[in-house]
C-alpha cells in the first residue's frame, strides 16, 4: 500500500489538498463544537454511576432545548441555523415523553432539597397545581397499597381503636399537643385523605436536607423517623 501511495504520490497530495479545511471550515468547525459543549453539559448532569439523577432529567431537557432554541436565531450560528430547529424539535418529542410516566416529576418533588423549587421558578401556576394533583394521586395510591398490605400480611396485628403508625405520623405532624398518645383521633383531618397531612408535611416543609455526603435513597430511609 505504502508503495503504492508512493507511486501515484501526485494523485494522494491533489487528494489530501482537496481535504485541507479552509480557514473559515475551521471557523465553522470551532463553532459547531461550541453547540455540541451544550449536549455535553447537559447529558453530565443527569449521569452518575453512584447518585441518582431521574430529577435532573427534565431540568436538563429544557435547558438544553432553551439553549440550543436561542442559539438558531443568533447570527453567529446562522449556517446551523436548519439544524437547530430540528434537534429543538426531536428534543420537545423526547420532552413529551416525559409526561407518559409521573416518575420524573416524582423524582424530582423526592429530592428534599428542591421539592418544587425548579417548577414554582420556572413552570406557570396552572402547570405546578398540575404537578402536585399528580403527586397526590402517587402517594394517595402508594398509602392505599401499604395499608392494604399490612392488614394482609399481619392481621392479627391490627387493634381496633389503636393508630397504626402512619397515623401516629399524621398526628405529629398535625397537632403540637404534647398530650397525644397511641389513642388520639385526629377530628379535623379528612377521613377520606388520611395520608394528606403528611404528603403536606413533606412538600412544605423548609429544612429538610440531607446531610453533607448523604444520598437522596439513605435520607429517605431515615425520614419517617424524623417525624416520631
Amino acid at each position: 500500500m505504502v508503495n503504492h501511495a508512493e507511486s501515484n504520490k501526485e494523485h494522494v497530495n491533489a487528494k489530501i489538498d482537496f481535504l485541507t479545511l479552509a480557514s473559515t471550515e475551521w471557523t465553522h468547525i470551532g463553532k459547531f463544537a461550541d453547540l455540541l459543549l451544550y449536549a455535553d453539559i447537559a447529558q453530565q448532569a443527569f449521569s452518575s454511576e453512584s447518585t441518582t439523577t431521574l430529577h435532573l432529567a427534565i431540568p436538563a431537557l429544557e435547558t438544553l432545548h432553551q439553549a440550543w432554541s436561542s442559539c438558531a436565531e443568533w447570527p453567529k450560528y446562522s449556517h446551523f441555523t436548519p439544524a437547530l430547529h430540528a434537534t429543538a424539535q426531536k428534543l420537545n418529542e423526547y420532552y413529551e415523553k416525559t409526561t407518559d410516566s409521573p416518575a420524573y416529576v416524582m423524582s424530582m418533588l423526592l429530592d428534599p432539597t428542591g421539592k418544587m423549587l425548579y417548577f414554582k421558578k420556572n413552570w406557570p401556576k396552572d402547570l405546578q397545581d398540575e404537578v402536585l394533583a399528580c403527586a397526590e394521586q402517587v402517594f394517595e395510591a402508594r398509602y392505599l397499597e401499604l395499608g392494604q398490605a399490612a392488614s394482609m400480611s399481619q392481621p392479627s396485628l391490627v387493634k381496633k381503636g389503636k393508630a397504626s403508625r402512619f397515623k401516629k405520623l399524621i398526628c405529629k405532624v398535625q397537632s403540637s399537643d404534647e398530650d397525644d398518645n397511641d389513642e388520639t383521633v385526629v377530628t379535623h383531618m379528612d377521613p377520606s385523605r388520611p395520608w394528606y397531612a403528611v404528603f403536606k408535611s413533606y412538600v412544605d416543609a423548609v429544612e429538610m436536607k440531607p446531610l453533607l455526603g448523604m444520598s437522596i435513597i439513605k435520607w429517605w430511609g431515615i425520614w419517617p423517623s424524623m417525624l416520631q
